[in-house]
């Protein structure tokens, strides 16, 4: 079950010369870090002129989305899924 959380969250990222996008390390949300596992998808929305990056990742045996906006140089958790709830 995916729960919407929509908060701005610290986090760092690897912004390599030769990636098309910024690969993120960890983050850290509640005052809790969690350490990304896995990036499994990387996308582009546009918001009129906002071009965002959506993140599908899992961190921490959870899967999350992450969105990146770069006119704010921010990152922001959307929501999170415990697999520990999924039916």
């Amino acid at each position: 079950m995916s729960h919407p959380v929509q908060e701005a969250v610290d986090l760092e990222a690897l912004f390599s010369a030769r990636a098309p996008y910024p690969k993120p390390l960890w983050l850290r949300w509640q005052g809790r870090r969690y350490p990304v596992e896995t990036v499994h998808l990387v996308h582009e929305r546009w918001e009129g002129s906002t071009r965002l990056l959506l993140y599908s990742i899992s961190a921490d045996g959870s899967l999350m989305r992450l969105r990146f906006d770069p006119s704010r140089a921010r990152w922001y958790l959307d929501a999170i899924s415990d697999p520990n709830s999924l039916p």
